[in-house]
């Protein structure tokens, strides 16, 4: 009697994460557990779906086992799945037995691995003149990985935007739906400066993301937008 078990099953990560599958290969003799030899080779193939596109770091399982076990390290860049099988020729005695994990006799099923992400941005650059209202909208987003694809975060998301005057500008804020949380994945801020320059709306929140709390901010990288830039004007005569 033979098994070939994968153990790391159906788990969350953040895209960019490495993840380990760990392969456990194992050969019963007269009811007792052994690890297969030393230098069992296993296959490990991995299916990418609904966006993920995975990446190996290392695959220990093709140079074979030690002690029973392998591992193949992997990360994802998108969001999506992962799915690891696992299949091996496993020498028991003098015969040598094809085993994958298809979940049938002592083998387990194949493993699952889901990447989540998220990303937010502000909007819009404008000019206006001092006195006049102004709003930055924050939108906050989420992919699980499941095939939903982009969209909108949790109602309630709480998003701090901070406002950073220059050039003589003097912001004041008349409403901000950001502090209480968004709703349909958008929230506002409203203000004004009564005098002349520039007012830079800096966004960023923890993201509820399958199960994971991703902290996201408006640094232009990873899908997330630069921050929005308001330029205040006035005149004189």
């Amino acid at each position: 009697v033979q098994t070939c078990a994968l153990p790391i099953s159906d788990d969350v990560n953040e895209v960019g994460d490495d993840h380990t599958f760990t392969v456990t290969a194992n050969k019963i003799i007269a009811g007792v557990e052994y690890p297969a030899d030393d230098g069992t080779i296993v296959t490990v193939t991995l299916t990418d779906a609904n966006g993920a596109i995975n990446d190996v770091s290392s695959d220990t399982c093709a140079t074979g086992t030690v002690g029973g076990t392998c591992s193949v390290t992997f990360t994802s860049d998108t969001a999506g799945t992962v799915t690891g099988h696992a299949a091996a020729n496993i020498a028991v005695l003098d015969e040598v037995f094809p085993v994958e994990t298809d979940g049938q006799g002592s083998n387990s099923d194949d493993a699952v691995k889901t990447f989540v992400d998220a990303r937010i941005s502000i909007t819009p650059d404008d000019t206006n003149e001092v006195g006049d209202d102004h709003t930055f909208t924050v939108s906050v987003e989420k992919n699980e990985g499941q095939g939903a694809g982009w969209v909108a975060a949790d109602d309630g998301t709480l998003v701090t935007v901070s406002l950073t005057d220059s050039n003589g500008a003097a912001s004041s804020v008349s409403s901000d739906t950001c502090a209480t949380g968004t709703s349909g994945g958008s929230c506002s801020v409203t203000f004004s400066s009564n005098s002349a320059g520039t007012t830079v709306g800096h966004a960023s929140a923890n993201i509820l993301s399958g199960g994971l709390d991703l902290f996201r901010e408006t640094d232009g990288l990873a899908g997330n937008s630069g921050d929005a830039t308001k330029i205040w004007v006035d005149a004189k005569i």
